[in-house]
């Protein structure tokens, strides 16, 4: 899994995780947080490693069905974005500033 996948994974992680059950949310920190990979916590839960795997991705794509549904990950990270616009742009008055505010909201 590439860098990028696995810190939108995480973001879904940190939002959605207490949705999870609790061995799904143990079984991903793991794998998430602790870094640890599918041989590793094989051996940590005494399961066969495609085991491991197999859980993982239905855990995976638990997290991403919930962020399908509830975007809230997705909306996040758009008001972040033009928040982020919005403090870069310095020569707005408070007009604008409420405009694009607007914007923001509007978009989300």
């Amino acid at each position: 899994m590439d860098i990028l996948s696995k810190i939108e994974l995480t973001k879904l992680f940190d939002a959605y995780g207490k949705l999870l059950t609790e061995k799904q949310q143990v079984v991903l920190n793991y794998y998430l947080i602790d870094d640890l990979g599918i041989s590793e916590i094989s051996e940590i839960l005494n399961k066969t490693r495609q085991a491991t795997y197999d859980f993982i991705n239905v855990s995976v794509s638990s997290l991403k069905k919930m962020e399908e549904k509830i975007k809230y990950v997705e909306t996040t990270n758009k008001l972040k974005e033009g928040l982020l616009n919005l403090s870069n742009n310095k020569d707005l008055n408070r007009s604008q500033i409420c405009e694009k505010l607007k914007e923001i909201s509007e978009n989300l």
